[in-house]
């Protein structure tokens, strides 16, 4: 018997990683800061209203197993980004 399908889908465009936002995302974190990104975006995905709370901060550390100030690193520079 087939399972069902426990996720959801959500587009991005194939080419991503050659937008400006996200070079620059990548010159600074590496390729690890490209994959947080994607992950932080999944999450955002799956939560309710495609929001989670600041304080979710350690537990998307730990999820992701790097540093808590990795990732808010990461996530100042891309809300930066986004006023660009």
């Amino acid at each position: 018997m087939p399972m069902s399908k426990d996720s959801y889908y959500f587009s991005h465009d194939s080419n991503a990683r050659n937008d400006v936002k996200l070079i620059k995302l990548r010159r600074v974190f590496a390729m690890e800061g490209i994959g947080i990104f994607w992950c932080i975006c999944e999450m955002l995905r799956e939560s309710e209203n495609y929001s989670l709370p600041i304080e979710a901060i350690p537990d998307i550390a730990f999820e992701l197993r790097v540093a808590e100030e990795k990732i808010k690193s990461i996530l100042h520079h891309a809300v930066n980004m986004a006023k660009m």
